[in-house]
């Protein structure tokens, strides 16, 4: 059965209020259907067909099959990163490095969607990493995200200047993954 989203989650993908995507159902630009209570509800399909046609943006977990990469040395994190990744993308390929300098020889080969970088790695600079991983495998577009067992605002700042957009802090919940894992 094809996923089903509510106008709330359209309206968190597209970055606008719930009434915007109400206007573009009555408006017939998003196609949607109707439960016995009269609220809308917006098939997969519907959706990326939309995403498509207005060029936004198509979140990674819209995709098919994902390729997730996680590089930590934090088992911890490597464990809660890997069954949120199975969890919430069920199915999909998840590998999983506590060497930086292995993974990035892996990269290519591997041809990620997803890649959670842990910030503080001890045989490569995670920041050069994200600059390689920029300048080497963006085709397609893979999506990094900093995953921060300590905050540092320095580091962050740097990663930032490395076109990384998303962040994980330590402690972190199923839906701060979920939020970084979204944002495309």
């Amino acid at each position: 059965m094809e996923k089903i989203f509510t106008t709330a989650d359209v309206a968190k993908i597209c970055g606008v209020n719930v009434t915007t995507i109400r206007r573009w159902i009555e408006a017939g630009d998003l196609k949607a259907m109707k439960t016995p209570g009269k609220h809308s509800r917006i098939s997969k399909s519907h959706l990326i067909d939309f995403l498509n046609l207005y060029n936004f943006p198509i979140p990674v977990f819209l995709q098919d099959k994902l390729n997730f990469v996680i590089i930590a040395k934090d088992p911890q994190a490597l464990r809660f990163l890997e069954e949120e990744c199975k969890k919430q993308f069920p199915g999909h390929q998840v590998h999983i490095y506590s060497s930086g300098y292995d993974a990035l020889i892996l990269l290519k080969q591997l041809n990620p969607d997803i890649v959670f970088i842990e910030t503080m790695l001890p045989d490569i600079d995670a920041v050069e990493m994200c600059r390689a991983i920029q300048r080497n495998l963006q085709d397609p577009p893979i999506k990094i995200i900093a995953f921060f067992l300590s905050p540092s605002r320095r580091i962050q700042k740097k990663m930032e200047e490395a076109n990384v957009r998303s962040f994980l802090f330590w402690p972190t919940t199923p839906e701060a993954f979920r939020n970084a894992t979204m944002i495309s």
